[in-house]
């Protein structure tokens, strides 16, 4: 930021013109950009002006010392030429009543006529005008021709007199510059008021300019505070403008619509999740009327699983879990619905059963296959029911580390497969293989929410982006522990990613699916987890073609013992 020093003075209103107040100290003053534009096209204009006037000024002075120059310079030689018959015919008289005629040039101060003798070449004083002290310590500058030189404030021309083609004598001019102080004087005036005049202008157009240039930003910065306060992402910011800060204001407005289509779609999948959780209660209310001893497990597993969704829908940075949640309770619906089934069969047995048992037309024969068809049938009950809670048990664990940043101890392949495991419902649809590539024993200390996500990222953009065009892909995922540092890479054979957006691919609403309902998020927040969460650092490698090679390498600690397991929630 632009600084000046100045004084400490508080009101101080024009920074770079403020000085040092005795025993206040030394202090910066810090200019806002409104001031920089002013103070910017002043100093150019001033600096602007100077560059013209002082040349124009020395061109000035110069052309008047000309212009006296060559004055005395003619005034000398016409004086010359007069006074030449008077020389050669020794008349002092004629000489000094030629000289009088000088009183009518007042710029002419003082004039001298010498004489040559012809014998040895030697001058006297021939004639003479004016105050001859002013010449008093300076010489005759003898010469062949014409001289003008400055000598103090005066300019003395000296020419010869000639005669036959001899040196008969010279003729000294003294004239003042006063006449060319005052053409100078009044050149500096009008300059002066020049100056003056395009400074004025030039601080009218610098506050005009100022104007133009901070109405919209200001306007822009008043939208941005409205939009922060009223969380309101319909507000648009108004632009006038065809310029630069016009495509500001532009491409700000495209950001809101942006962000307001995301937020929408955020809405809607939390409706969803809401319709769902509603209509999951509903059906589980249902039957566990039906089964209230059978299905107690079942009962517990779905109020787990009703308490998991509703941390999600409360934290809006899990809204994207709202389409695992209903492919979790699509893949729990089959062994439900198998057990339902195989309950109300049970049920149809046992009373058939018991009415044969009744009317006392019931066989050994049809008893014992009457107890192997209910044991197979309560087998296939607690085999489902198993299922369904292996599938909530991996959902949950995989949920409740996604609504947290907590460090804790974790064994890596196992938490993988059990993220693998929430996605199942995703996978299943495709042919595509995913390869887990992790020692057994690799356990580590760490965010398992944070690495959950960055794996739940990566494999929904291999969906959506890599495979779209590709019925079996291959997903492979390695780790690996080097010292106190975990390398992830991660690795498919899709299309890859375009090389036009490769430089950008860990910007936000960067994407090519975007017609797909792809909010170009997902690489953004795999950066800012690895980075800000894990403290690492990711990178798109290059040489993998085709597909994408994404290397992860994030700080962790294995050395860590029973008692060194933090309480949940602790940091």
């Amino acid at each position: 930021m632009l600084t000046v020093n100045s004084c400490a003075a508080v009101d101080c209103r024009w920074p770079p013109l403020c000085c040092l107040w005795p025993g206040r100290g030394d202090r910066m003053v810090t200019l806002n950009f409104g001031q920089k534009i002013f103070f910017s096209v002043l100093s150019v204009a001033g600096l602007s002006v100077l560059l013209i006037s002082l040349p124009l000024l020395f061109n000035s002075a110069s052309h008047f010392m000309q212009i006296a120059s060559d004055h005395a310079r003619t005034d000398s030689v016409m004086l010359g030429e007069m006074v030449q018959p008077a020389l050669v015919f020794e008349r002092e008289d004629m000489a000094q009543g030629l000289l009088e005629i000088l009183q009518q040039s007042p710029d002419v101060l003082a004039a001298t006529i010498f004489s040559v003798d012809p014998a040895d070449g030697s001058e006297s004083l021939f004639a003479h005008y004016g105050d001859q002290t002013l010449l008093s310590d300076i010489q005759l500058n003898r010469t062949d021709r014409t001289q003008v030189e400055r000598v103090g404030s005066y300019l003395i021309a000296v020419s010869p007199v000639r005669s036959s083609g001899a040196t008969v004598g010279y003729v000294r001019l003294v004239v003042s510059q006063s006449n060319i102080e005052t053409h100078f004087q009044e050149t500096l005036i009008y300059v002066t008021v020049a100056v003056i005049v395009a400074l004025f202008i030039a601080g009218y157009l610098a506050v005009a300019s100022r104007r133009a240039i901070l109405k919209p930003i200001q306007d822009l910065g008043q939208v941005t505070q409205l939009v922060a306060q009223t969380q309101d992402y319909g507000t648009r910011a108004k632009s006038d403008s065809e310029d630069e800060v016009g495509d500001l204001v532009v491409s700000f407005n495209a950001m809101l619509d942006t962000i307001e289509e995301f937020d929408r779609q955020r809405m809607q999948k939390e409706r969803e999740i809401l319709q769902l959780n509603q209509n999951l209660e509903r059906i589980v209310d249902e039957r566990t009327v039906e089964l209230q001893n059978s299905m107690a497990v079942l009962r517990k597993t779905v109020e787990d699983l009703r308490e998991t969704q509703g941390k999600l829908v409360e934290q809006e940075k899990m809204a994207s879990l709202g389409s695992l949640v209903a492919g979790v309770a699509h893949e729990i619906n089959t062994p439900i619905g198998v057990g339902i089934t195989a309950a109300s069969h049970l049920t149809q047995s046992l009373g058939e059963l018991q009415q044969r048992f009744l009317d006392g037309s019931l066989t050994k024969r049809q008893f014992a296959d009457s107890v192997a068809e209910m044991t197979e049938t309560v087998q296939m009950i607690s085999k489902n029911l198993e299922r369904s809670a292996a599938l909530v048990k991996s959902f949950k664990m995989v949920a409740v580390d996604q609504s947290s940043d907590d460090m804790r101890v974790f064994n890596v392949k196992e938490y993988i497969e059990n993220v693998l495991m929430s996605l199942k419902p995703k996978l299943k649809r495709t042919r595509h293989e995913v390869i887990v590539n992790v020692a057994e024993d690799l356990t580590i200390f760490s965010s398992p929410g944070a690495l959950s996500q960055i794996v739940t990222n990566l494999i929904m953009n291999s969906l959506l982006h890599g495979f779209d065009e590709t019925e079996q892909g291959r997903i492979e995922l390695k780790m690996q522990q080097t010292g106190d540092e975990l390398v992830f890479d991660y690795m498919d054979n899709g299309k890859g990613i375009p090389a036009a957006i490769r430089d950008r691919i860990f910007d936000p609403f960067v994407t090519t699916a975007r017609h797909k309902g792809g909010s170009g998020l997902g690489t953004h927040i795999l950066y800012n987890l690895v980075t800000r969460v894990l403290g690492g650092t990711v990178t798109l490698e290059p040489e993998r073609q085709p597909g994408v090679h994404f290397r992860l390498r994030f700080p962790v600690r294995s050395d860590v013992g029973p008692m060194d397991i933090p309480i949940a929630g602790a940091r």
